[in-house]
């Protein structure tokens, strides 16, 4: 089988890559991961190629490059973001620092033909300084160019000037991209270190042997723990009474516990009985007696009480004297109002 050209295997790679990009489903997908895989592999055979043909010599500038070789100077670019979509969470941190070193040789391309001037220029140079502790603004997203060979291919100077604003938004994204891959990894820097699975097993099992279920712990027991106590605190009950024994039902561990508790902090017990309650409150006036229709009727006078008869007398002939000395009609003889 004859070896495939650069121009072939760019197009597959960015037709998987397209294909990957508009997918309706998550790059954590098995379908896409497939797709993201053949890219992977069609990117790398292009880079591989462009290395054996010598294609960006050292010693050339931006004039000296072909209209149509200026596409491959984002194979670099391309592979850095297919490499971060790997779903693989146990080498994420791996993952990082290869799609991290994709955008290096990327940008130091880029930097070779003099395609970083102004703000990507500063930028690149401030992350040459410190790479650890890149971070850059975060800009508008830049929307890709569509490319159009049909329109294009007999007006070298637009393919060129397409083909370079499409690597200066790539260069933008690719700052971008490295912002985010930085503070990943500065994450990864700060989280310890997880032992194998089995490892982590064994070290538990080991502790599980040498705990002494008897010994005295403050530690609430779990709920399968007191479910199971509680299972077997029953069962023995129910053999005791078909033995004709007598053992009260616990569902607890410890009942004196519990009985102790109930008086604790805060909570007083109880200083009177209810019928010294009642009384107390019927003295306060939090009871009321009385009322329905008994209510209403006169009250039967107490022949041996002569004190109140003496004051219902003298109340009744002072009325009697203040009615003669006010008849009525007396008051308001104009009927003045």
């Amino acid at each position: 089988m004859a070896e495939q050209s650069i121009k072939s295997l760019f197009a597959a790679a960015e037709e998987k890559r397209r294909a990957l990009e508009f997918s309706p489903f998550p790059s954590q997908d098995p379908a896409n991961q497939k797709i993201l895989a053949a890219a992977l592999s069609n990117y790398v055979k292009c880079l591989d190629l462009a290395n054996r043909l010598s294609l960006f010599s050292p010693n050339e500038t931006l004039e000296d490059l072909n209209s149509g070789d200026i596409q491959y100077l984002l194979i670099n670019y391309h592979l850095a973001g297919l490499i971060s979509r790997i779903d693989n969470l146990q080498k994420r941190k791996h993952v990082l620092e290869e799609s991290r070193d994709e955008y290096e040789n990327f940008l130091s391309l880029l930097d070779r033909y003099e395609l970083l001037s102004g703000p990507a220029k500063k930028s690149y140079n401030r992350y040459l300084e410190s790479p650890t502790t890149f971070e850059t603004v975060p800009s508008k997203d830049l929307a890709f160019l569509s490319q159009n060979p049909s329109y294009l291919q007999n007006d070298e100077e637009a393919v060129r000037e397409l083909q370079l604003a499409n690597i200066a938004c790539c260069t933008i994204e690719a700052f971008e991209q490295l912002d985010m891959i930085v503070r990943e990894l500065k994450i990864f820097s700060t989280k310890p270190s997880t032992p194998p699975s089995g490892q982590l097993q064994l070290e538990k099992d080991d502790r599980e042997r040498g705990r002494d279920k008897s010994a005295y712990s403050e530690k609430l027991d779990s709920y399968s723990s007191r479910t199971s106590k509680a299972r077997l605190r029953y069962d023995a009950t129910l053999n005791v009474h078909k033995l004709g024994g007598l053992l009260t039902l616990l569902a607890t561990n410890d009942r004196m516990t519990l009985q102790d508790g109930v008086f604790g902090s805060s909570i007083g017990p109880p200083t009177m009985t209810m019928e010294e309650l009642l009384e107390h409150d019927r003295a306060t006036g939090k009871i009321i007696e009385g009322g329905g229709a008994a209510s209403g009727l006169p009250e039967e006078p107490d022949e041996d009480n002569y004190e109140k008869g003496d004051a219902e007398t003298y109340k009744a002939r002072k009325w009697d004297e203040f009615v003669e000395e006010n008849p009525k009609g007396s008051g308001n003889t104009l009927n003045r109002g």
